[in-house]
Order: structure tokens, then C-alpha cells, then sequence
């Protein structure tokens, strides 16, 4: 980038206004005549040669090259950490069997049917059957953690009639006409009514 600039190395008719060998920059110019700020701030008009403001002596003009200097600003954003949850929602035990896709060594927290809620790390070993008699205790609803549902994201798992999820994570289900939707799970209908669109399995989407 170039601009236009002019100085004189004589003296100024006025001092207050015009310093010797001072760059002043052109901010208008004409064939005879140009004008700059002076030192006052001011917007003068002056003469090429023979000026009045320098005891009519002649301005010396030249074109030089600025730098541009870009500021960049930095914006720091507040970065707000969310604490994410481990567990997934409680998922109804509804089969009175080991749901599908749980492994054999895996933590799984269950919640029983007198409010007892505890943690295991083997859910084929525990009793998901429905008990009979006046006062059963049985596991009413479980939770998984969901680091372990991101691991069997490309593993697909029968559906149960239940969502296996309830929260708003992508999933890639198959139906029983063998068309394929990815949808959020709590959208899906996961019921078994022997319909062409039933869910048959279901895995994470990618």
C-alpha cells in the first residue's frame, strides 16, 4: 500500500502550523495545488510551488510504502464444562429375562421393585424373572453405562419391545421389512405388535 505524502525544509510563514521537514500526508491533490493536515489539525489548502504557508517556497512530494498492519483481536469465549452423565435413563424390565445385549462382565445398575437400587457387574446372574406371592421384589427397571453403549455402537442388538435408551442419541434400526431408518431412539416405536414395521434390532448410529 502506497500514500501520497509532501514536506518543505525551509520555514513556515505561521510556525504553529507547519514544521520543517515534517511528513505531512496528501489528502487531496491537483495538478497545482494539494491539501494536507496541518499541525493544528486543521485542513489546509496549499500551493505546489511557490506556497504562501512556506514563504512561497515549493513542496517536495513522494509516494511511499505503508505496512498494513492487521490487529487481530482475540475473543476468548467462556467455556462452560458440562458435566456428562455416566448412566444411560432407566430402561423398564418388562421380558422378566437378561435384556440383549448385555454382556456377561458389565456394570449394570438395577432398581428393585421395595425402591433398593444398587450396582452389579454380572447382569446374566441376577434374577430378572417376575416372583410370585403377596409381596414380590423384583428388578423393575435397570440403567447401563453409556461409555459401554458407545462401544457396541456397530453391534446390532435385538430389539425387546422396549427403548433400550430413552435419551436423544441416533439410532440405526432395522425393521421387519428390512427397511432401514436412523431416527432418534425416542422417537422410535419400539413396541412388538407383528407388524411390518416393527423394530427387529437396533445399534448406534455412526
Amino acid at each position: 500500500m502506497t500514500k501520497r505524502v509532501a514536506w518543505f525544509t525551509g520555514e513556515p510563514s505561521v510556525k504553529d502550523c507547519f514544521t520543517p521537514r515534517k511528513v505531512y500526508e496528501v489528502v487531496r491533490e491537483e495538478t497545482t495545488n494539494f491539501s494536507v493536515i496541518n499541525d493544528k489539525g486543521i485542513k489546509n489548502f496549499c500551493l505546489k510551488k511557490g506556497c504562501a504557508h512556506i514563504c512561497h517556497k515549493d513542496w517536495v512530494f513522494a509516494d511511499v510504502v505503508v505496512e498494513q498492519t492487521v490487529k487481530q483481536e482475540t475473543v476468548e469465549e467462556d467455556v462452560f464444562t458440562t458435566k456428562q452423565p455416566k448412566w444411560s435413563e432407566w430402561i423398564k424390565n418388562t421380558t422378566g429375562k437378561c435384556p440383549e445385549g448385555l454382556k456377561r462382565k458389565q456394570k449394570v445398575k438395577l432398581k428393585w421393585s421395595d425402591g433398593d437400587k444398587f450396582v452389579i457387574d454380572n447382569p446374566r446372574v441376577n434374577a430378572w424373572y417376575f416372583s410370585q406371592g403377596d409381596n414380590p421384589v423384583d428388578i423393575t427397571h435397570y440403567k447401563v453405562k453409556l461409555k459401554d453403549l458407545e462401544k457396541s455402537k456397530s453391534k446390532w442388538t435385538k430389539n425387546t419391545g422396549v427403548n433400550p435408551l430413552n435419551t436423544d442419541a441416533c439410532v440405526k434400526i432395522v425393521r421387519r421389512d428390512s427397511g432401514k431408518v436412523v431416527m432418534k431412539a425416542r422417537y422410535c416405536d419400539w413396541s412388538l405388535s407383528g407388524h411390518s414395521y416393527d423394530i427387529i434390532k437396533w445399534r448406534l448410529a455412526d
